[in-house]
């Protein structure tokens, strides 16, 4: 089954995310958890490859935290090992999971919430963390947010263009429609970027993959206004204009959710 999905000839959007996934459900659901996070740092800290998926690696990342939550020597360990990561890792997604994770960690000794790691530092499963509202939980949330859209918009691209999506899956840079405020509406029109994955005919919030919730959007919405632009996103130098720029966008997606469901606006 590894060999298969790490098999170059595969697909990294078919073979390396149901590898990460299945390890990463493994791991959180303690089955056989110490051989299964065992492939899972042979994956993540591989210096000769490793996974050309950025999601797959961040699945990987969750994995490794629900490991490190099993212990404290396991704590320790996990913490050393996403401190080398980050130090290579070059997507802004990924990195920003790893920041996740490293604090997720520092926190277990006063938290370790029945030997499971807090749904405050990762999410079990894309379809899910697009789906429920945690008003404590902003950074988890909008990193969740921003990854299952990018990876929604992937899995589009790749019904009609698998090499193009496979090129983007590889892609260390995220796009500037995910970075900038600006460029946000750009994913429901046509982008000019190198990624070629905006102005598809169906819209990634509403993918049959992992939709979104308008409850989880109106969330987005209120987290664009009041909160700073997270990581991974470009500052502004009119922060209030791409503040709102932010809130109109998931606002408008809150809006088409509502409308698919059959439901009238307010």
């Amino acid at each position: 089954m590894k060999t298969l999905c790490l098999d170059p000839r595969m697909s990294p959007l078919r073979g390396e995310m149901a590898l990460a996934q299945g390890l990463k459900l493994a791991v959180v659901n303690g089955r056989e958890a110490d051989v299964n996070a065992t492939d899972v740092r042979e994956l993540l800290l591989d210096h000769n490859g490793g996974l050309r998926f950025w999601q797959a690696r961040l699945a990987l990342v969750h994995a490794l935290l629900a490991d490190g939550w099993r212990s404290d020597r396991s704590a320790r360990v996990c913490r050393r090992e996403l401190a080398s990561l980050r130090a290579r890792e070059r997507h802004r997604l990924v990195r920003s999971g790893i920041d996740l994770a490293r604090r997720g960690l520092a926190a277990r000794a006063t938290s370790p919430d029945n030997g499971r790691p807090s749904t405050g530092y990762m999410w079990t499963h894309e379809r899910d963390a697009v789906r429920w509202v945690d008003y404590d939980k902003a950074e988890v949330a909008r990193l969740a947010a921003d990854a299952v859209l990018l990876s929604n918009m992937t899995y589009l691209a790749r019904e009609v263009d698998l090499p193009t999506a496979d090129r983007v899956a590889c892609n260390p840079d995220v796009p500037r429609c995910i970075r900038k405020s600006s460029e946000r509406q750009r994913i429901l029109e046509r982008c000019d970027c190198d990624h070629g994955l905006c102005g598809n005919a169906d819209n990634p919030v509403a993918a049959a993959r992992a939709p979104f919730s308008e409850s989880f959007c109106r969330e987005q919405a209120r987290l664009a206004r009041r909160t700073q632009q997270p990581p991974w996103m470009a500052r502004a130098l009119l922060p209030y204009r791409a503040r709102h720029r932010l809130e109109d966008f998931w606002d408008d997606q809150a809006a088409r959710v509502r409308r698919a469901a059959g439901l009238a606006d307010d």
